[in-house]
């Protein structure tokens, strides 16, 4: 089996065929299981045969995933959103975050989102925004044998998010239940709705990422599943547990998780010098071991000398090394091991 253009499918094609093909006799009622029946262990080794060769061959190219937004890029898109006050840029803010903190997928839930899907509530940390309801997705389509993804998993609690989302929400159109909606091309800021009535539809939706990269003019055009990875790789990069980067993304399995956590390309780079010896591998210490080895008088000194010219600084150590300290040459001791000559004629 090829492509139109003769070229290969890659191994989760096939399995996806073969998957589309169960789907069908499924719909159709028929009992049988075309991955696990012995019936079709034949047609399955086939299967295997083929991906086997395509790998042998050269025709089985890895799996290309999405890396995280680099940082960089990240900090283009805060300045972007915090210089510009748009009512278009704002929706785009709002679905940043809400993406990125919610781990949902492109526009699989946004179009879907109401304004009384969002709920806001205080904890022991001050105030948070999340989701209320929860939403039927890829990886979980409700009905008897579906697990249930945790919708609260995910909250919003940085001020200026906040500050935004409530400043949206203030200003939709009031006969549109969507979240988001369609911006006015003509406003002002004292409008009471700065929104029409009308929801964004799913190909806005799932171009936000490219529209933002055009926007902020970032190193890249960044797809909105690269927001995705970026939860995935963060969170994981600060060491939170897979069992609950699970729960905010609603991965079913951990081996999903696997593709999102590789290197990114910093981590690369110092790799790449680490092997060619230009970089000693920090790893090699842990955090304990670098405060021991830690140089704290250099840092004090640093503070000290703060402010000062180098003109200065270096007139002061000019100083500091003339001047030595006298040295005193002991007396010699008595019989009675005291040095001193009071003493001495005491004894």
């Amino acid at each position: 089996m090829r492509r139109k253009d003769g070229g290969y499918y890659q191994e989760p094609g096939y399995h996806g065929f073969r998957a589309a093909i169960q789907r069908q006799l499924t719909s159709h009622g028929r009992q049988f299981n075309v991955h696990t029946d012995v019936e079709f262990q034949k047609l399955n080794d086939v299967l295997d045969g083929v991906l086997k060769k395509n790998k042998r061959e050269g025709h089985s190219n890895p799996v290309q995933h999405k890396d995280p937004i680099k940082d960089i890029d990240i900090d283009k898109i805060s300045y972007f959103f915090d210089r510009s006050k748009t009512a278009e840029n704002l929706t785009r803010h709002v679905w940043f975050f809400i993406t990125l903190h919610l781990g949902l997928r492109g526009r699989e839930v946004q179009r879907k989102i109401t304004k009384t899907d969002v709920e806001f509530g205080t904890d022991g940390h001050g105030e948070f925004a999340r989701l209320s309801a929860d939403f039927a997705t890829k990886n979980y389509q409700g009905g008897r044998g579906s697990a249930r993804r945790d919708a609260g998993a995910g909250k919003i609690t940085d001020r200026g998010q906040l500050l935004s989302l409530r400043v949206m929400m203030t200003h939709l159109h009031p006969d549109c239940p969507a979240l988001f909606q369609r911006a006015k091309q003509n406003y002002a800021t004292k409008d009471k709705v700065w929104f029409c009535n009308s929801p964004l539809g799913k190909t806005t939706l799932g171009n936000m990422m490219p529209e933002i990269s055009k926007a902020a003019q970032l190193t890249q055009i960044y797809t909105n599943h690269y927001l995705r990875a970026t939860v995935v790789s963060m969170l994981s990069g600060e060491g939170i547990e897979q069992h609950q980067i699970m729960a905010l993304t609603g991965h079913r399995n951990s081996n999903s998780l696997t593709s999102y956590t590789r290197p990114t390309t910093a981590q690369k780079r110092t790799m790449s010098d680490i092997l060619d010896g230009k970089k000693r591998p920090e790893a090699a210490h842990s955090s304990t071991a670098k405060a021991e080895i830690a140089q704290p008088e250099s840092v004090r000194l640093t503070d000290v000398f703060r402010g000062f010219t180098d003109m200065e600084i270096d007139l002061l150590f000019r100083v500091w090394d003339n001047t030595s300290t006298p040295s005193v040459t002991p007396a010699p001791k008595t019989a009675t091991g005291c040095s001193s000559s009071a003493c001495n004629q005491q004894h």
